[in-house]
C-alpha cells in the first residue's frame, strides 16, 4: 500500500447546509484504524473542473466545482464567473491538473439550477429583450460605431451585459463610460466578431465596464 491512505467506508451527508463526506474507518500504513467525521466534501473534490458555456452569445469556460459533487453534461447550474451570477450548461469534466484557469479568474459552479433560478433567468431574458431598441438608440445618439447584438441580465441583475460587433476598443470602452454617466450601469460591454465573444486582455482592468469592475 506504500503510504497511501484507505478509505475504507464513507458516505455523503447533508447538514446545516454545508455537504459532508462522513468518513467511518480510514487505515493507515501500519494498518490501525481512526475513526473521522465531518470531513468538508470539498476537500476531496476541490480541484474538480467543468467546462460550462453560458451566456445568450455563447462562452465556454472552466469553473471549478464548489462542493456540489459530480456533474454531467447538459445539467443546468448557476455559476459565478467574471461577470457574477449566470445559469450555465454543463460540457464536461476535465482533468484536475487543468485546475489553474478557473482558479485564476475565480469562476465556479455553485449550485444546480433551481426553478426558482430559471424563473429569474426567464423574467431576466423577457426584460433584456425589451431593452434592446433603447439601447440600439442610445448608441446612435452617442454616435458610436458599434452594432448592438443581444444583451442580458446576469442572474442577480447585479450587471447588464451587452454584445456588440466590433472589436474590443475605445468605441467599446466610450459605451460604458457613456451609460455609467447617464446613470444605466453597471454594464459590461462584451465585443462580437465572427469566431464570438472577444476575452477582455486583462478581466482585472474593467476597461468595457462601467462599475470599473
Amino acid at each position: 500500500m506504500g503510504g497511501d491512505q484507505i478509505f475504507e467506508q464513507s458516505v455523503c451527508c447533508e447538514r446545516d447546509g454545508l455537504r459532508n463526506i462522513e468518513v467511518l474507518s480510514i487505515m493507515n500504513p501500519v494498518g490501525m484504524n481512526f475513526a473521522f467525521s465531518q470531513i468538508p466534501l470539498s476537500f476531496l473534490i476541490m480541484q474538480q473542473i467543468a467546462l460550462v458555456r453560458c451566456g445568450v452569445i455563447p462562452q465556454v469556460e472552466k469553473y471549478r466545482l464548489n462542493g456540489c459533487g459530480s456533474v454531467e453534461r447538459d445539467q443546468v447550474v448557476v455559476v459565478r464567473g467574471v461577470y457574477g451570477l449566470q445559469i450555465g450548461t454543463i460540457l464536461s469534466q476535465v482533468d484536475i491538473s487543468d485546475e489553474t484557469s478557473a482558479e485564476s479568474q475565480k469562476s465556479e459552479i455553485l449550485r444546480v439550477a433551481t426553478s426558482e433560478d430559471l424563473d429569474r433567468f426567464d423574467t431576466n431574458r423577457r426584460e433584456a429583450t425589451g431593452e434592446f431598441a433603447k439601447w440600439e438608440q442610445l448608441i446612435e445618439e452617442w454616435k458610436l460605431d458599434l452594432q448592438l447584438i443581444d444583451l442580458e441580465w446576469t442572474l442577480e441583475r447585479e450587471k447588464l451585459i451587452l454584445y456588440v460587433l466590433n472589436e474590443r476598443g475605445p468605441e467599446s470602452t466610450k459605451l460604458a463610460l457613456y451609460a455609467a454617466a447617464r446613470g444605466l450601469g453597471p454594464v459590461e460591454i462584451i465585443p462580437v466578431d465572427k469566431d464570438g465573444p472577444i476575452a477582455p486582455e486583462s478581466q482585472s482592468s474593467g476597461c468595457c465596464s462601467s462599475d470599473g469592475g
